[in-house]
């Protein structure tokens, strides 16, 4: 709720499960850019220039989410952001400076 109230982010699918459901989702779901700022937490480097996102399956409000990181050449890492249930739900790719 706080995360919302500060980012002004509007839509009903992150506050009301009966909106979230009438779009398809199993009720209220986690604002995908949330997950894509706390995928910063899991890389070591302070210097990211770029982000990327793809998000695949949605998250439930309350679910945990798992984060794996791998380094790749050129700067690069990728995040993979995990549901509960080990499905992918995003990856998010840095590039550092």
């Amino acid at each position: 709720g706080a995360y919302l109230e500060l980012s002004g982010d509007p839509n009903p699918v992150h506050t009301c499960d009966d909106a979230a459901r009438d779009m398809g989702l199993p009720g209220c779901i986690v604002p995908g850019i949330l997950i894509a700022g706390a995928a910063q937490n899991v890389i070591e480097d302070d210097r990211v220039t770029t982000l990327k996102a793809r998000f695949m399956a949605p998250v439930p409000i309350g679910e945990r989410v798992t984060f794996k990181c791998i380094e790749r050449a050129g700067g690069l890492s990728r995040v993979f952001a995990l549901g509960q249930d080990g499905v992918i739900a995003a990856t998010i790719d840095f590039k550092s400076a």
